[in-house]
């Protein structure tokens, strides 16, 4: 069964050879020390980031403590007494 799939017309497969590979990471490398170094730029904080995270922090909290008391609801509900 298997040389009658090999000859269809799907049967594409390609091999790199490790000397290949290993050239490319060299042209790789050789372009990368070759580059400066660009330092990644980070937006500066400000106070109505932090507000928001704030904010965000204690909506998550008043979630958290919804799905704890609607889990609990349910405990009860699905547990015979």
């Amino acid at each position: 069964m298997l040389p009658q799939l090999a000859q269809g017309p799907g049967n594409t497969f390609w091999v790199t050879p490790s000397e290949v590979t290993s050239a490319l990471q060299g042209v790789s490398r050789a372009f990368t020390d070759a580059l400066p170094g660009v330092p990644a730029a980070e937006p500066a904080a400000t106070s109505d980031d932090a507000a928001r995270a704030a904010d965000d922090a204690n909506r998550a909290a008043e979630a958290a403590a919804e799905a704890v008391a609607d889990a609990e609801t349910a405990r009860r509900v699905s547990t015979p007494a």
